[in-house]
C-alpha cells in the first residue's frame, strides 16, 4: 500500500496508555479498516506516528504526514492516566524511543534531572506533556477525548462517518494488572518552571481544565507561571 497518495487516510495519534488502541476498536466499529500500530487499508492509530519516522519500536512508521490524510490527536485525562503511564517508563523500548523523538523536536533531554524530575510523576506526567506537545503539532486539527462521550458524535462528523455511541463492547487495550498507583501528585510542584507551563497548557489544550486546576493549585511557583 502506498500510502502517501490515498486521501482521507485516517491517522490517530496519542501517547502510550492513552487510548490508542481503544481508538483504533472505535474505528473498526463504525465500519472502517483502520489497524492498531499497523496500516490497514483505511488507516492507523499509534502513538509512534508522532515521530514522522519509518522506522518505529512496534508495528508500523510512516515517512510524514500528508495534507490529504485525515489526522487527529486522541487524548486521555493526564491525571487519571498517571498509574498507567508510570510502568510505561521501564519499558527500555518505548522510554527511549520517546526520549530520542523529544531531544529531535524539542531539544530537550529527559534524562537530565534539570529537565525532568526523574520521580513517577516527572517519568509520567511530564513526559506526557511533552509527547503530547509534539502530537499536536503534527494533528492539531481535532482532538478526541477518549474519556469525553461528547466527543464521539464530534469524532464522527471529522472522519465523515455515522457514529455508533455504544462503546460497551469495544476492546480497551488495559493492563490494570501493571498499573503503580504509588505515586503523589503533589510531586508537580517540584517540576522545573519550563516542564510546568508545558504540563499546563497541554492540559487546557487538549480541553482537561479539572487536571489544569488541580495541577495549579499545588504548584509551588504558580506566580512564575
Amino acid at each position: 500500500m502506498v500510502i502517501d497518495t490515498v486521501d482521507n487516510y485516517i491517522i490517530g495519534i496519542g501517547h502510550p496508555r492513552c487510548g490508542t488502541g481503544y481508538t483504533a476498536s472505535l474505528l473498526q466499529k463504525w465500519g472502517k479498516d483502520v489497524g492498531h500500530e499497523y496500516h490497514h487499508q483505511d488507516g492507523i492509530v499509534s502513538w509512534m506516528i508522532a515521530s514522522n519516522r519509518s522506522s518505529v519500536p512496534w508495528g508500523d512508521g510512516v515517512p510524514i504526514i500528508k495534507p490529504n490524510f485525515k489526522c487527529f490527536t486522541i487524548a486521555r485525562s493526564p491525571i487519571d492516566a498517571i498509574p498507567s503511564m508510570i510502568p510505561e517508563a521501564s519499558n527500555l523500548y518505548s522510554f527511549g524511543f520517546r526520549a530520542q523523538v523529544i531531544w529531535q523536536e524539542l531539544g530537550i533531554d529527559i534524562t537530565n534531572e534539570k529537565n525532568v524530575p526523574q520521580t513517577k510523576i516527572g517519568m509520567s506526567l511530564g513526559i506526557w506533556a511533552l509527547w503530547m506537545k509534539i502530537v499536536l503539532n503534527r494533528s492539531s486539527e481535532h482532538i478526541f477525548r477518549i474519556d469525553r462521550d461528547e466527543d464521539l458524535p464530534l469524532l464522527a462528523a471529522f472522519l465523515g462517518l455515522e457514529p455508533i455511541l455504544n462503546t460497551d463492547n469495544i476492546h480497551r487495550n488495559s493492563r490494570p494488572k501493571i498499573r503503580n498507583n504509588n505515586f503523589k501528585i503533589e510531586n508537580f510542584s517540584k517540576f522545573p518552571v519550563p516542564l510546568a507551563k508545558i504540563t499546563l497548557n497541554m492540559c487546557l489544550k487538549l480541553g482537561y481544565q479539572e487536571d489544569h486546576a488541580k495541577l495549579i493549585a499545588i504548584y509551588e511557583k504558580c506566580n512564575e507561571i
